[in-house]
């Protein structure tokens, strides 16, 4: 249960478009300019396939004829030709192993990101963080011959993108620009990217770089479009600006409001969003950098636009429904030339998909088509859109596995919560139960009953609410209210004999300054049906559990990781820890996940730490745990 909602709602917010102005954080290196990697595993190579030996045989070729789709949530990322055919599959847990086993990389798969891919070279970055620290640690795999290499660590600077480009790998933050070239057996040169004349020019100005990062490197965007959009150091005035490779300043002759919002741009224009003064959504305007015309594209409600190519504008509409979490998501084109608006797609949420309608994930746009996800029986999978037909290509390339709608489905049960008095809305809840097909189990109906029961309950809880006082919801409406949702995060089935429902909920009042979110799992016996708690499991008193728990927590925080982090978050010493731990251990009150080979004791937040702290998860062995 690592990655709840409540950590991925924080993940959105920080991938949202933010510019640093020019006074942004320098970064500081550490790479070789030559190496070469020692093997990383003595696992026996795979053979590959005649697709992949066409591909190895491409390389050569200037102009790279594959397309990279890759993904932050899924298990997995691709290569495909263009007619989205899968030439090359790269499963994220096999790059973690091969680099685990030589380089701290995290404690799971998730803690690499899958950056880009050619050939059987992958490549992927760590980002490591605290309060007054960031470091980026960029890695190349060879998942053929399993070799590894840390070709460049960047310390000091957030915001960065990778990209690859005319045969070779550009790493890029807001004052510097990184040139790599490998070799199949990882060897590589680096360089760095004259653009000394670009950042003389840009020194006093906001550029806006996570803009650029739609697109990629300078060295691409200065070739592609020719320029990059930035305004005033510190947004001292309302004038848009493009500056040049050359470092040239050229005023974009476009009447700037202090209520308009840049929101991406190309060689076609700039994409501007208007607001009036109390932030509501007026319009949306394709700006022609040269002679600042402005064309309207929409005006009816606010659309998250993704890009440009081939003359068309790309936005998605998420459209709230009656049900809350049920959301619908529109895919629009608007064909710059005719005006024309084109509906492509039309998606709805899958119950116990997660939350596999976050469109900026699953998204990518490439001449003329636009790549994306959705659920399909119990797999979500990439689709391809071409714009100009409106034809839809399935492909066989996987985006994640939905156990849940693999043993069963899942239902959900939605609710309002109307004040006594005044009649306002106060809480909007959605939780969802799994339905555990009959095929697994003959007491199927018998544990049905128990998950629903134990999934399903009075949302009120969450919330304090005073029984005298109903000022304090006034401003509350039929679509802003205090929410709860509960989902199906996973279920799985162990030692062929356990049912586990994996469920995660969270909860946000109006004007909070935060949620909170937690979880907990529901074991069951499928050959009797009974539903398991931790005493079935646990060969001991409830004393000798609690001492355990206790003990395993300070060995947690006696590790590297949980030094580190009790370090930053200051969370006791051994004795204060064994305290805490031990009062809140009890076979009714800890919180226990049960996997195949072990089970994890988690601590959400407030348990055993203040709420920026976050969660715990520590993993016991079953023979530790005298299961």
């Amino acid at each position: 249960m690592r990655n709840k909602k409540f950590i991925l709602a924080i993940s959105a917010i920080m991938c949202m478009n933010i510019a640093l102005s020019g006074c942004g954080e320098k970064a500081s290196f550490k790479s070789s300019s030559t190496a070469s990697s020692d093997v990383a595993t003595n696992e026996d190579s795979k053979d590959q396939n005649a697709q992949e030996d066409e591909l190895d045989d491409s390389l050569a070729d200037f102009d790279y004829p594959y397309f990279f789709l890759g993904s932050e949530d899924g298990d997995y990322s691709y290569i495909v030709d263009e007619a989205g055919k899968c030439v090359k599959t790269i499963d994220r847990a096999e790059v973690y192993n091969i680099l685990s086993n030589k380089f701290e990389v995290g404690e799971d798969k998730h803690s690499i990101d899958i950056e880009y891919s050619y050939g059987d070279i992958v490549f992927c970055s760590v980002f490591n963080s605290t309060t007054d620290w960031k470091k980026n640690d960029f890695y190349a795999v060879n998942t053929k011959t399993k070799d590894s290499v840390l070709f460049c660590e960047i310390e000091g600077s957030y915001y960065y993108n990778i990209d690859y480009y005319k045969g070779s790998i550009y790493i890029t933050g807001r004052d510097f620009e990184k040139k790599f070239e490998f070799t199949d057996s990882l060897e590589y040169s680096e360089s760095e990217v004259d653009l000394k004349d670009f950042f003389e020019g840009a020194k006093d100005y906001a550029i806006q770089i996570s803009l650029i990062f739609e697109k990629g490197s300078y060295t691409r965007v200065f070739d592609e479009i020719g320029f990059v959009p930035a305004f005033n150091d510190e947004y001292k005035d309302e004038v848009l600006f493009a500056i040049s490779k050359d470092g040239e300043v050229t005023k974009v002759p476009y009447e700037y409001q202090h209520s308009d919002s840049l929101f991406g741009y190309d060689k076609d224009g700039f994409i501007i969003y208007s607001y009036d003064e109390d932030h509501n959504f007026i319009k949306a305007e394709l700006v022609d950098p040269k002679t600042g015309e402005a064309k309207e594209f929409c005006s009816d409600s606010y659309v998250y636009c993704k890009g440009f190519d081939n003359n068309y504008i790309y936005y998605i509409d998420e459209v709230y429904t009656d049900t809350y979490m049920m959301d619908e998501t529109y895919y629009y084109a608007y064909d710059v030339k005719n005006g024309e608006e084109k509906l492509l797609y039309k998606k709805k949420r899958t119950p116990g998909s997660g939350y596999n309608s976050n469109y900026h994930d699953g998204y990518y746009i490439n001449n003329g088509k636009i790549y994306f996800t959705d659920v399909d029986g119990s797999q979500g999978k990439w689709l391809i859109i071409d714009a100009s037909s409106g034809d839809i290509l399935p492909t066989d390339c996987v985006y994640n596995e939905y156990n849940a709608l693999k043993y069963g489905t899942v239902e959900y049960d939605y609710s309002k919560t109307l004040c006594d008095k005044c009649g306002k809305p106060l809480i909007r809840a959605y939780q969802e139960y799994f339905v555990l097909s009959d095929e697994y189990s003959d007491h199927a109906d018998e544990i049905n009953k128990s998950i629903k029961e134990n999934s399903i309950e009075d949302e009120s809880n969450a919330f304090g609410y005073s029984d005298d006082d109903c000022s304090y919801h006034d401003q509350y409406t039929d679509t802003l209210t205090d929410t709860y949702e509960k989902i199906v995060w996973n279920v799985d089935i162990i030692k062929d004999h356990y049912l586990t429902v994996d469920l995660s909920y969270y909860s946000m009042g109006v004007g909070a300054a935060h949620g909170y979110g937690a979880g907990y799992m529901l074991v069951y016996d499928l050959d009797t049906g009974k539903k398991m708690g931790i005493s079935d499991f646990f060969d001991g008193t409830e004393e000798e559990f609690k001492k355990l728990m206790a003990e395993k927590t300070v060995e947690y925080f006696n590790s590297p990781e949980g030094e580190e982090r009790n370090n930053h978050d200051d969370i006791g010493d051994d004795e204060a820890i064994y305290h805490n731990a031990y009062e809140q251990a009890g076979f009714d009150t800890t919180h226990l996940d049960f996997y195949e080979d072990h089970v994890t004791l988690v601590y959400y937040q407030y348990e055993i730490a203040y709420y920026a702290a976050g969660c715990f998860y520590i993993d016991i062995p079953y023979e530790d745990f005298h299961a």
